[in-house]
């Protein structure tokens, strides 16, 4: 059963990139079932990260020579399940879409990243949808804001700064060389009056193609709002960056970075 749901957002139309590798990972994770390995969470992060998926809505009024108007109403679909769960539909692809579309409809194709899709989700959205699902056609792959939420740490660490997503089943994590002393002074400051991080690992990785690293925190602590923990954290040491540099955050409960941090002497200790 499919219902719509109106709401006045500002959008722009993107370009569709190829999500054949998200799709390729659907289908590991569907297969593994309950007992996802690390591998196969890594490479849903980092396609996920990556990918571009198309919303198909209706706007009110209609665009003129192609461009939206101040103010349209966009009116996205969504579909409902058993649990009465509410959930919008996106799609991989054209093709895709055009599985799923009546002769009759008419839409206006939207595309968003991941940012776009959780930002929409949880701020332009008002709570009124449960997730997403992708294909309802095909791979039918439903992803929880809960797990969208999970993810936004290591996708999008930092919100307010230059951050990258990155994946360390590709780039993995070394002990960070050559920090500058700004940088350890800045976050150790920080880290001093915050009362829920008791330790941080200073950590860089290699992005594809990158002559300089990328520097990691791998920060443990104890609150519930990762979010806030992060935001602030990537703040507080922002003047101490070279300009458009950019740094990374992952939860040291995250079990891949585990791997990585053990026996790593944290940069700061509570």
């Amino acid at each position: 059963m499919d219902n719509n749901s109106t709401m006045t957002v500002q959008l722009t139309k993107g370009e569709i990139t190829d999500n054949s590798q998200l799709i390729e990972v659907f289908k590991k994770m569907q297969k593994e079932g309950m007992e996802i390995s690390d591998d196969t969470r890594m490479e849903f992060i980092d396609s996920f990260g990556k990918a571009q998926l198309i919303v198909p809505a209706t706007i009110d009024p209609e665009p003129v020579d192609g461009k939206m108007q101040d103010g349209a109403t966009f009116t996205f679909t969504m579909m409902e399940t058993s649990e009465k769960l509410h959930y919008l539909i996106t799609f991989s692809s054209l093709e895709e879409f055009k599985k799923w579309k009546k002769e009759e409809d008419k839409f206006a194709l939207l595309t968003f990243d991941f940012q776009g899709l959780r930002d929409l989700l949880f701020e332009k959205a008002g709570g009124r949808y449960d997730g997403i699902v992708v294909d309802p056609k095909s791979s039918n792959f439903a992803v929880k804001n809960g797990f969208i939420k999970e993810l936004s740490t290591i996708i999008m660490p930092g919100l307010k700064m230059n951050a990258e997503k990155m994946s360390v089943k590709t780039s993995p994590l070394t002990p960070a060389e050559n920090i500058p002393d700004e940088v350890l002074k800045s976050l150790k400051d920080y880290c001093a009056t915050n009362g829920d991080i008791s330790k941080v690992y200073l950590m860089q990785t290699f992005k594809e193609g990158a002559t300089e690293p990328t520097i990691v925190l791998v920060v443990d602590f104890e609150s519930t709002n990762v979010k806030k923990v992060f935001d602030e954290l990537a703040l507080s040491i922002r003047s101490a960056l070279k300009e458009n540099q950019t740094i990374g955050m992952m939860p040291a409960k995250d079990p891949v970075a585990q791997e990585f941090i053990k026996d790593i002497e944290p940069a700061y200790t509570k």
